[in-house]
């Protein structure tokens, strides 16, 4: 049977890491402190699409869709929490949503 996977869409307006490669290591940190390891290796978050500073797009998981978003939720950077925008099905429609956001 095939995996299924949503896209979370969000925005920040804070100072965020300035490469996908830090960002992606503080939402698994933040994910692994939650709700431990074998939780994350389950959910195969993924951050797919980064804007430095402005947004971005996370792939996961069907059912862990809330863990993620619970993990983007405590990620907090100069008191600003990240804005969840939309969580969609495929990443076409992810990224037009972010591109919509971001104009």
């Amino acid at each position: 049977m095939k995996e299924s996977y949503r896209y979370i869409v969000f925005i920040s307006k804070s100072s965020m890491p300035k490469n996908k490669g830090d960002f992606q290591k503080a939402l698994t940190s933040i994910f692994i402190e939650l709700f431990g390891i074998k939780e994350y290796a389950l959910s195969k978050l993924v951050v797919t699409e980064y804007i430095p500073g402005r947004g971005g797009i996370i792939k996961t998981r069907r059912e862990s869709v809330h863990k993620a978003k619970t993990a983007l939720v405590f990620y907090r950077n100069d008191k600003k929490p990240i804005r969840i925008v939309k969580v969609t099905g495929t990443l076409k429609k992810a990224k037009s949503i972010l591109k919509s956001y971001l104009l």
